[in-house]
């Protein structure tokens, strides 16, 4: 993340020796280490402050844990649902091969988009196939 950490609810310095490794092979520092609210109440666990990082990147699966919410992905938007109420929790949506979390309450959704979006979220829930058991060929 390139955030301050000031945006971090809480943090602590990470330790001298903290680095993560570019695909390039550059090494840059960790900074910080915290928890962050993002929006409707998702919040990320132990975020890395890394100043040098020049996007804003969170890990899905980290995101889909400590929130027991699910995220699926379509070409243009993703959706992301709690998996207890079933209610949707946010939305974003793809530019530039990215896709941007909206900071927009789902209490002021279109109630139409927030209708489409749940019965999607709900068709791909109940057609989930479990993979718990699989085995993973390499």
């Amino acid at each position: 993340m390139t955030l301050p950490k000031s945006k971090l609810n809480t943090y602590h310095h990470a330790q001298e020796r903290s680095h993560i490794n570019f695909p390039n092979g550059n090494i840059t520092s960790i900074t910080a280490i915290g928890n962050i609210k993002l929006i409707h109440d998702l919040v990320l666990n132990d975020t890395l402050v890394v100043p040098d990082f020049k996007f804003n990147l969170l890990s899905v699966s980290k995101l889909t844990r400590d929130n027991n919410c699910v995220a699926v992905f379509y070409p243009e938007l993703c959706l992301i649902q709690d998996c207890a109420t079933k209610t949707l929790k946010a939305f974003g949506k793809e530019a530039s091969g990215l896709y941007h979390l909206l900071e927009i309450p789902v209490t002021k959704m279109d109630t139409k988009i927030i209708a489409i979006s749940n019965k999607l979220l709900n068709n791909v829930v109940s057609n989930r196939v479990d993979v718990s058991n699989s085995i993973i060929l390499t």
